[in-house]
């Protein structure tokens, strides 16, 4: 199997060293974001996989999910409680999956694998 790298945009680590212990044995590379400028320079380094983990206070990136998506890239979404109600906006999209925290603490490795 082999796993295309990841970039994690949050901005409290969490996802990254969870993802980190169960795919770096696997080979697979993953990466931390900030900002969604960080995002970009991850994709131009070669991210093929995003997940977007923020925070209740902050907007998910709509043209930029988008254009992730148009590009090809495969798109993992965290919701925060307060986006609940986007998430078949976002399947529409055509992000790869759509998660609330409890989920993606059991299905995001299997995910991005």
């Amino acid at each position: 199997m082999i796993l295309l790298p990841i970039t994690i945009w949050e901005r409290t680590p969490y996802w990254v060293p969870e993802l980190q212990r169960e795919l770096q044995p696997l080979g697979g590379r993953v990466t931390n974001c900030r900002t969604e400028g960080d995002v970009a320079r991850r994709i131009a380094e070669g991210a093929r996989q995003v997940v977007i983990a923020l925070p209740q206070e902050e907007r998910l990136p709509w043209r930029s999910l988008g254009r992730w998506v148009e590009i090809g890239l495969r798109v993992h979404v965290v919701l925060a409680p307060k986006d609940e109600s986007y998430r078949w906006f976002l399947h529409e999209l055509g992000v790869t999956s759509v998660f609330d925290f409890a989920t993606a603490r059991s299905s995001l490795v299997q995910a991005v694998s």
